[in-house]
């Protein structure tokens, strides 16, 4: 779940967690991150507050990079957009 968006540095804290276990991660952006809602690639600005999201990222030399992320439809709406 997306925490914090911040367009002006390209940073994004997420909350996840496995099991009890939550951590926030801060992952960092940059032009070759694909953001993706319904299959159709948006702005990484259009990232919301409280917008399940699906990360996929790799460990860089300032912490994690983003690969893709994948804005998920939020729980209770049918294959519908965020």
């Amino acid at each position: 779940m997306v925490l914090q968006v911040d367009p002006e540095s390209s940073r994004l804290d997420v909350l996840t967690g496995v099991g009890l276990a939550l951590r926030v991660l801060r992952i960092r952006c940059d032009e070759t991150t694909l953001v993706l809602a319904a299959g159709k690639a948006v702005r990484f600005s259009s990232l919301k507050r409280g917008d399940p999201v699906r990360v996929i990222c790799r460990p860089a030399v300032e912490g994690y990079l983003a690969i893709r992320i994948e804005l998920l439809p939020r729980p209770g709406t049918e294959g519908g957009s965020p």
